[in-house]
């Protein structure tokens, strides 16, 4: 059996796909007694020293994948894998686990009872596990060898003392192992020592399991010396004599897809093991592992609604079941920060690859796209493989070519992410000059989400006559989802208590409308005052091109789109409760009390004989723009 596990107290086992009739997820247990002084990952490790047990149950693994049995069944070196997948999913604890399934054939082995593992050899595997190649990576080669010998004598201790073996086992393995115990007891340097360990391995069949957890902090370390370790597992093809090697992808490091030497021709993907997420019937399964404990009991519906929240992330789930025990912590907000860690991480990697262009370049968009609630991401090979390798964003089922978030949490700590960086992120995309529209709606979205009152000044569409400047003041956004367009009343009665928005709220699509980015019903002033203030319905758009070049332009208004119960005018109307306004004519007009702001960095301007050039639209150049916020515009542009 294959255990996996998500670092705390609830854990999984895998279901092979032998085992795939199994209809519900089965329950099983691991003791302390039985793994000995093999190290477990540190979260790990805490938890067994508290409470003495693991409890498990089985989950789906993708087909083909036979975890170690091929090592401990066959008669060549079995096939190496990598484990991926989204941050916090359980790949350590899958690893870990796989080490204890080898483990736990040679306590049987060693005590001459028959493995757990059908026609397994009858015979031990050395176990070289790696629970942190972060350390080790970035150690010196002879403190390096000093801490992997540590960890072979740890994960090998029963199966060393040769002479306490049962006669059962073989005079010829019994000669091997004696082998690499005197080895391993030379008075020699750690590094030498290690040496000649691989040197033995590779000349004699002794099974061997070489598994690497953090395996991308190995792959992705630059000026590895030649002679660390660690540094001959770089290639997913690495094998001694008889030996297996599996290792974990986390997602606080580097994506391994981007560097050379890691994979040969088809490797890259035949030797991924992609863990997926949980499965309702996994969530209940787990449900029932915290109901056994003493905490607050969690109903079917709301475990439902935790996996849904969490995109079915075992540790997301973990601090939900924490912040029901304890009320001092609150389960958003350990979420949210622990995608925010995550994208300080891709930050710091990035800030080490300055020279690379293109990958720097769109990581700044996509922070943007993310800003604005736009999830879909198009692809592209280094950045795709960067995101998907921190686990905070996925493939996009119905567009392999986009990436769209996990789950919301990683929306709102991108946010949170952008807010706490805004201005060096604002300066460094406007210095960008292929990207500098980008600051563009950054900026704007952040004058509007400032819960200050933000000055509009604008002209015509040909930018002859400027029209009169006025306030508007927002509060924080309501972000629309597309079950708006179709029904607005059954939308407010999900997300506002069936009541219109309040005054102020600024509304954004987080989906595909090109008509408009944002639309507020808010109070209307003039900057100087001297104007009463008036509740207008403010619609704005934001774009690189010209409002001539736009596909959409104000006329679309008054169009009901495809799966729109109306009109875009009168389903914002809806939205705020407003009363329905009287359509004019003449279609490039507005209501009273209705804007249309167009803001953009394009510098063309219509000509008076062009269709629509009259249209009641506030243009927004990008000379008006900095009077948004004129110190935030000033630091951005110095």
């Amino acid at each position: 059996m294959i255990v996996s596990s998500f670092s705390s107290l609830f854990f999984f086992s895998l279901r092979l796909p032998s085992d795939m009739a199994a209809a519900q997820p089965q329950s099983v247990t691991i003791t302390l007694r039985e793994l000995g002084a093999l190290n477990a990952p540190t979260d790990l490790q805490t938890q067994l020293l508290q409470h003495n047990v693991l409890h498990l149950f089985s989950r789906d693994v993708p087909y083909g994948f036979l975890g170690v049995q091929p090592l401990l069944t066959g008669r060549a070196s079995a096939p190496p894998h990598y484990l991926t997948g989204p941050g916090g999913v359980g790949k350590s604890g899958i690893l870990f686990m796989l080490v204890v399934e080898v483990l736990r054939h040679n306590n049987a082995v060693l005590n001459g009872r028959a493995s757990p593992v059908p026609n397994a050899a009858n015979e031990p595997v050395l176990i070289i596990y790696v629970p942190n190649a972060d350390e080790i990576v970035s150690a010196a080669p002879q403190v390096a060898a000093e801490l992997m010998l540590g960890h072979v004598h740890r994960a090998n201790d029963n199966a060393l003392q040769v002479e306490q073996w049962p006669s059962t086992i073989s005079t010829r393995v019994r000669d091997w192992w004696t082998k690499l115990r005197q080895t391993l007891d030379r008075d020699a340097p750690a590094l030498e020592i290690w040496e000649a360990v691989l040197a033995l391995l590779r000349q004699q069949p002794l099974r061997a399991l070489f598994a690497i957890d953090q395996w991308n902090a190995l792959v992705t370390a630059s000026n590895l010396p030649d002679n660390h370790p660690l540094r001959p597992m770089r290639s997913i093809a690495f094998a001694t004599y008889l030996s297996q090697l599996i290792t974990a992808v986390s997602s606080s490091f580097g994506a391994v897809v981007l560097q050379p030497g890691v994979f040969r021709d088809a490797e890259r993907t035949t030797r991924q093991v992609d863990v997926r997420r949980l499965t309702p019937a996994e969530g209940e399964a787990l449900r029932g592992i915290w109901n056994q404990r003493a905490s607050p009991i969690v109903s079917p519906q709301d475990m439902r609604a935790v996996v849904e929240r969490t995109g079915g992330i075992p540790r997301l789930c973990e601090f939900y079941y924490w912040s029901r025990r304890d009320t001092a912590m609150a389960f958003d907000r350990l979420c949210i920060n622990y995608y925010l860690e995550r994208f300080h991480g891709v930050a710091r990697h990035l800030a080490g690859r300055l020279d690379d262009t293109d990958m720097t370049r769109r990581f700044q968009e996509d922070l943007v796209s993310l800003y604005l609630q736009r999830p879909s991401l198009q692809s592209s090979p280094s950045v795709t493989a960067l995101w998907e390798s921190t686990g905070m964003l996925i493939r996009d089922n119905n567009d392999l070519n986009k990436l769209i978030p996990l789950n919301a949490f990683v929306m709102s700590a991108a946010t949170m992410f952008i807010d706490s960086t805004l201005a060096h992120r604002l300066s460094t995309i406007y210095h960008d000059p292929p990207i500098r529209w980008r600051a563009l709606e950054l900026f704007v979205a952040a004058c509007l989400r400032s819960n200050r009152l933000t000055a509009i000044h604008s002209t015509n569409l040909r930018r002859d006559t400027r029209r009169k400047p006025f306030t508007i003041q927002c509060t924080a956004p309501h972000f629309l989802d597309a079950s708006f367009c179709s029904d607005v009343t059954a939308y407010l009665a999900q997300h506002n208590g069936g009541q219109p928005f309040p005054l102020g709220t600024l509304l954004a699509p987080a989906f595909n409308l090109p008509v408009v980015d944002y639309v507020t019903f808010a109070p209307c002033g003039d900057p100087q005052g001297r104007r009463a203030v008036t509740h207008e319905l403010v619609f704005i758009q934001v774009s690189a091109g010209s409002y001539a070049d736009h596909h959409t332009k104000l006329p679309h208004l008054y169009q009901q789109p495809p799966s729109w119960g109306d009109t875009l005018l009168r389903s914002f109307e809806r939205a705020f409760g407003i009363a329905p306004a009287a359509v004019p004519i003449d279609r490039t007009q507005l209501p009273p009390r209705v804007r249309y702001i167009y803001i953009t960095v394009s510098s063309v301007r219509m000509q008076r004989n062009t269709l629509g050039s009259g249209s009641l639209v506030h243009l927004v150049s990008e000379n008006d723009v900095e009077e948004m916020d004129r110190a935030r515009w000033a630091a951005m542009a110095q």
